[in-house]
């Protein structure tokens, strides 16, 4: 898993690649780290673009340090919640 994270950029599933990896020394990954423990999830069916929205409100007011990585992750559960 060390070896596909690291050649495909991507966030490990496995605490301890994560850790062994030092994703939290990594300021974007740190955040994506962080949204894992808070995160809900959803099925993607019809809902797709209310969480990809949601997504992208959020995510990048998290990357850039406006917002904590929970308090993004709360805003972006909230705005899917209440999507009609």
């Amino acid at each position: 898993m060390t070896t596909w994270c690291s050649g495909a950029g991507c966030l490990p599933s496995r605490p301890d690649v994560a850790e062994a990896m030092d994703v939290e020394s990594d300021p974007v990954w740190k955040v994506h780290s962080e949204m894992t423990s808070i995160a809900i999830p959803w099925q993607l069916e019809d809902t797709c673009s209310i969480i990809n929205s949601a997504c992208q409100n959020f995510l990048p007011l998290a990357v850039s340090g406006e917002l904590s990585a929970q308090e993004a992750m709360q805003q972006a559960n909230s705005e899917i919640a209440n999507a009609d």
